[in-house]
C-alpha cells in the first residue's frame, strides 16, 4: 500500500508542483516502505539488524512529516533535527540486544513517534494561507496518532509486551490500520496542499520584485486604492512619498550595473528599516520607489523620508571608496476627500521634480498637503 501510495504521489503530485511540501512527503513515505521492509525480514539472524534499522526509519520518515508540515508556514528543514530522532532511535534498539528481543528500544522508538506526531499536529493547526486551510480532520488525527503512540510506550513500560493492554489494545494490528488509514487519507490530501503551496508561491512571486523583495506596482496599486476607497468611506487620511535615487545613471555608468542593483537594494532595506509594519512600499520602476503611510500626515512623512534617507548613508557600499548614495522626495497627502491614486502620484511626482530641481537629497511636499 505504502509503495503505491509513493508511486502515485510521486508521478500525480512531485512532478507536477515541485512543491516542497510534497517532496518531504515521498521522503516519508520512502521511509515507512523501508521501515516496513525491515520488519517484514526482521526474523531469525536478521533480526539484530532489521528491527532497530525499521525503528530508525519510521522515526525518519514520521520526522520528514514535521519537515513537510513546517514547509507549510515557509520553514527551512534542519538536517540534524532530521536524523537526530532517527539516530536516537536506532541507538536506543541496538543497546538493549535487539537480536533476542523483539521490542529492544521500543519504549524510545514509541516515544519519539508520538513526540514527533505531535509537533505535526501543532504545526498543521498553525498553517494559514490565503487560499486554504488544513482540513481539521488531518490535525484530530495526528493529535490521535500521537496519542496513541504514548499510550503504546506507557503500555510497553507499566504492562511489558505480553500484556493484553500492549499486545492487542496497543497492539501491530491495530497500529497497521490505523496508519494505513491515515496514510491514505493525507496522502489525499497533500496533494491539495502541495498545489496550494505552489500557488501561494506564485501569488508572491507576481507581487514582489525579485530584486528588492517590495510591492511590485500593480499589487501597490490595488492595496492603496482599497484603502484610498475606504478613506473616502470613513474619512481616513494617509499620505504618499515617491522617491528616486540621485544620479543613479552616474552610478550605473562609473561601477557598473551590480553596483546599482545593489544601491537598489541597500535603499530598498533602508525604507523597511524605517516604515512601520502596516506600510506599503513598492519599487515604482527603476531606480523609483513609492511608499503609502496610511494615518500619516505630511510632517511625518518627511520626518520618515529623511530618516530613510538617513538609514541610507549607513548602508554598506558595494564598491569601495563609492559616494553614499542620497534619494530625493516628493510628498502628497489625501483626507476624507480621497482622490484617486493617479493624482496622487502625479502631485508627488511634481513634488519629486521640485526636490530634484532643489539640489536632490530633499524633501518638498506637494501644494495639496
Amino acid at each position: 500500500m505504502v509503495f503505491t501510495l509513493l508511486v502515485l504521489f510521486y508521478v500525480e503530485v512531485y512532478r507536477p508542483t515541485r512543491a516542497s511540501y510534497s517532496a518531504w512527503w515521498c521522503l516519508a513515505l520512502g521511509s515507512f516502505l523501508a521501515g516496513s521492509v525491515a520488519y517484514f525480514i526482521g526474523s531469525g539472524t536478521s533480526q539484530w539488524w532489521a528491527n532497530p534499522t525499521g525503528n530508525g526509519c519510521l522515526v525518519f520518515g514520521t520526522t520528514a512529516v514535521w519537515t513537510a508540515t513546517r514547509t507549510l508556514s515557509g520553514k527551512p528543514g534542519r538536517p540534524f533535527v532530521l536524523i537526530g530522532p532517527a539516530v536516537l532511535a536506532v541507538a536506543a534498539s541496538f543497546g538493549a540486544h535487539p537480536e533476542t528481543d523483539v521490542w529492544a528500544g521500543g519504549t524510545v522508538y514509541l516515544l519519539l513517534m508520538g513526540l514527533l506526531l505531535g509537533v505535526s499536529a501543532i504545526e498543521l493547526g498553525r498553517y494559514r494561507s490565503t487560499g486554504a486551510r488544513v482540513p481539521r480532520w488531518m490535525i484530530v488525527a495526528a493529535v490521535v496518532c500521537a496519542a496513541f503512540y504514548v499510550f503504546r510506550a506507557a503500555a510497553l513500560v507499566l504492562a511489558g509486551e505480553r500484556s493484553f493492554l500492549f499486545s492487542t489494545v496497543g497492539g501491530t494490528v491495530c497500529t497497521t490500520l490505523l496508519m494505513m488509514a491515515l496514510l491514505v487519507g493525507v496522502s489525499f490530501t497533500m496533494s491539495s496542499l502541495s498545489r496550494q503551496q505552489v500557488a501561494d508561491v506564485l501569488r508572491h512571486l507576481a507581487a514582489h520584485d525579485d530584486l528588492t523583495g517590495l510591492l511590485t506596482r500593480t499589487e501597490f496599486s490595488r492595496r492603496v486604492q482599497a484603502l484610498l476607497h475606504r478613506y473616502g468611506t470613513d474619512g481616513g487620511s494617509g499620505t504618499l512619498i515617491m522617491a528616486d535615487l540621485d544620479r543613479f545613471k552616474a552610478i550605473n555608468d562609473e561601477y557598473g550595473h551590480d553596483a546599482g542593483d545593489a544601491v537598489i537594494r541597500a535603499f530598498a532595506k533602508a525604507c523597511r528599516e524605517c516604515v512601520r509594519h502596516t506600510d506599503l512600499i513598492c519599487r515604482y520602476g527603476g531606480e523609483e520607489f513609492v511608499i503609502f503611510l496610511p494615518g500619516a500626515d505630511a510632517e511625518g512623512a518627511s520626518y520618515v523620508a529623511e530618516l530613510v534617507n538617513a538609514c541610507l548613508a549607513r548602508q554598506a557600499l558595494p564598491v569601495s571608496g563609492m559616494p553614499a548614495p542620497t534619494a530625493s522626495f516628493g510628498v502628497a497627502t489625501t483626507g476624507a476627500d480621497a482622490p484617486p491614486l493617479r493624482e496622487l502620484l502625479v502631485a508627488a511626482d511634481r513634488a519629486l521634480y521640485r526636490a530634484k530641481e532643489a539640489g536632490r537629497s530633499t524633501v518638498v511636499v506637494a501644494d495639496n498637503a
